[in-house]
C-alpha cells in the first residue's frame, strides 16, 4: 500500500512538472509575441515618424519656396515701379552734343545771351519768338519743350555750383550721372542709398538757406538727367 502511495505521489509530482513546464513554454512563447509586437510596433513608428517627418519638410520646403517666389514679385514690382522709363534723353547730354559747340555751357549761354520778361526767356535777337527760334533750330526729337525750361530755369538762379562746388564734383550733371539717384521724385547718394540732404547736412559746413538751394539745384538737373 505504501509503495502504490509513493508510486502516485511520483506521479502528481511528474504531472506537476509537466504541467510547469508546459506553462513556462506558455508564458515564454506570449513573452516573445510581445517582443514581437513591440518591435514590430516599434518599427511601425519609426516608419510613421520618417514618413510625418518627410511630409513636414517637404511641405517646409515648398512653402519657403513660394515665399521666395513672393518675395521676389513684390521686389521686381518695386523695382519696376521706381525704375521709370524715361520719357526722352538726357538734356545736358543734348545739348553738349547738339549745342555746345556753338554756345558752350547751356546755363553759361542763357545767363549771357538771352533773358526773362514777364516771365519768358527773351533772345538778342528773337525778343517774342525765343520758342519759336528753337523749334527751327537744330533741336530734333519733340526737345524744345524741354531744353526752353532747362534754359529758363539756369537764367533764374545764380552760378552757385559753378564758383562753390566744381572744382571738387565736375559739372552738375556729370555729379548726378556719378553720384546721384532720382527716385519717385527724390535725390539719393547712389552708393549709399541715403537722401542726398544728409550728406549735405555735414558737408562743408552749409546753412539751411544752402541746403535748401542745392537740394532744389540738383532735383532739377537730375530731372533733366534722368527724365521721369
Amino acid at each position: 500500500m505504501l509503495k502504490n502511495t509513493l508510486k502516485s505521489v511520483v506521479d502528481s509530482v511528474g504531472i506537476v512538472d509537466v504541467q510547469c513546464s508546459n506553462l513556462g513554454n506558455l508564458l515564454l512563447q506570449e513573452q516573445l509575441k510581445k517582443s514581437q509586437t513591440g518591435i514590430r510596433m516599434k518599427n511601425r513608428n519609426k516608419q510613421n515618424l520618417s514618413y510625418f517627418s518627410g511630409l513636414i519638410i517637404n511641405s517646409s520646403l515648398s512653402s519657403l519656396l513660394l515665399a521666395l517666389i513672393l518675395l521676389s514679385f513684390v521686389f521686381l514690382q518695386t523695382v519696376s515701379a521706381s525704375e521709370q522709363k524715361p520719357t526722352g534723353p538726357d538734356l545736358h547730354k543734348f545739348w553738349d552734343k547738339n549745342c555746345s559747340e556753338c554756345h558752350g555751357h547751356s546755363a553759361d549761354f542763357s545767363r549771357k545771351f538771352l533773358e526773362i520778361v514777364d516771365g519768358k526767356l527773351q533772345g538778342p535777337m528773337h525778343k517774342d519768338s525765343f520758342k519759336t527760334f528753337l523749334n527751327n533750330h537744330y533741336i530734333r526729337r519733340n526737345q524744345q519743350e524741354a531744353i526752353y525750361d532747362m534754359l529758363l530755369a539756369e537764367n533764374l538762379i545764380e552760378p552757385r555750383y559753378k564758383n562753390e562746388c566744381s572744382s571738387c564734383h565736375k559739372k552738375a550733371a556729370e555729379f548726378v550721372r556719378e553720384s546721384i539717384t532720382l527716385r519717385d521724385g527724390k535725390i539719393l547718394i547712389s552708393k549709399e542709398d541715403t537722401p542726398v540732404s544728409e550728406f549735405l547736412e555735414s558737408h562743408r559746413g552749409l546753412t539751411t538757406e544752402d541746403i535748401e538751394f542745392y537740394m532744389a539745384l540738383l532735383t532739377r538737373v537730375a530731372s533733366e538727367v534722368y527724365r521721369p
